[in-house]
C-alpha cells in the first residue's frame, strides 16, 4: 500500500533555468514516496548509502544540479565521467528525503539501457560496494521497482537524460562484465 505522494520541496529563491526540471518533478511524482521496502532500509544498514568520504556522491541527473546546488548541506560538483561531463552532488549524510536527488530516491536500482533505446530498471551492483543488504538479499518492492522503471521510461524519452542514462548503463555493463564490484 501506498500513500499520497508527499509534496516535492523546492529551495527558496529557486527558479528553474528550464524545462528539464519539470521532468525531473514528473519522475519524483512517480515514485511519490515510495522506497525499495516498505520500511526504512536504511535502519537496516546505517544509511550505508548515505554515508561518502567527502568525495563520493551521486550522479544527478539532467536538469537536477541547479536545484540541489542551492540546498545547504549538498555540494554539487562538475566531473568527468563515462566521456562526458556530468554533475556530482556530495552529501553531509542526512537530508530532507524530500529534497533528495533522484539517483537517491532510486537506490539501489540504476537504468538498463537497451540496443533499441529502451531503459529498464536493474539493480545496481555498486550498491555491493556499500554493502546493501537489499542488494546482497536482491529483495526490493515490486511496486517500487515497477515506477523506478516507469521513471526511467520517462526519462528515456528526453535526449539528454537518455544519454545520462547510457553513460551509467555503460559503466554498469562493463563492471558486471568484468566481474566487478565495488566493494
Amino acid at each position: 500500500m501506498h500513500t499520497k505522494p508527499a509534496p516535492i520541496k523546492t529551495p527558496a529563491g529557486y527558479r528553474p533555468q528550464c524545462g528539464k526540471y519539470a521532468l525531473i518533478r514528473g519522475a519524483y511524482r512517480i515514485l511519490g514516496d515510495t522506497t525499495p521496502i516498505p520500511a526504512d532500509c536504511g535502519k537496516l544498514c546505517g544509511a550505508a548509502c548515505c554515508k561518502g568520504d567527502g568525495e563520493t556522491g551521486m550522479l544527478l541527473f539532467p536538469g537536477e544540479a541547479p536545484r540541489l546546488a542551492k540546498i545547504a548541506g549538498f555540494r554539487v560538483l562538475r566531473i568527468d565521467y563515462m566521456d562526458t561531463r556530468q554533475w556530482l552532488l556530495i552529501c553531509e549524510g542526512t537530508c530532507d528525503r524530500n529534497l533528495r536527488p533522484l539517483s537517491c530516491r532510486i537506490f539501489p536500482l540504476a537504468p538498463k539501457v537497451h540496443e533499441d533505446g529502451s531503459v529498464t530498471a536493474r539493480l545496481d551492483p555498486r550498491a555491493m560496494g556499500v554493502k546493501c543488504p537489499l542488494a546482497i538479499m536482491r529483495y526490493l518492492d515490486s511496486g517500487f521497482t515497477e515506477r523506478v522503471s516507469r521513471v526511467f521510461s520517462l526519462l528515456g524519452g528526453d535526449p539528454q537524460c537518455l544519454a545520462f542514462m547510457r553513460a551509467v548503463s555503460g559503466e554498469l555493463d562493463e563492471l558486471e562484465i568484468l566481474g566487478l564490484r565495488q566493494d
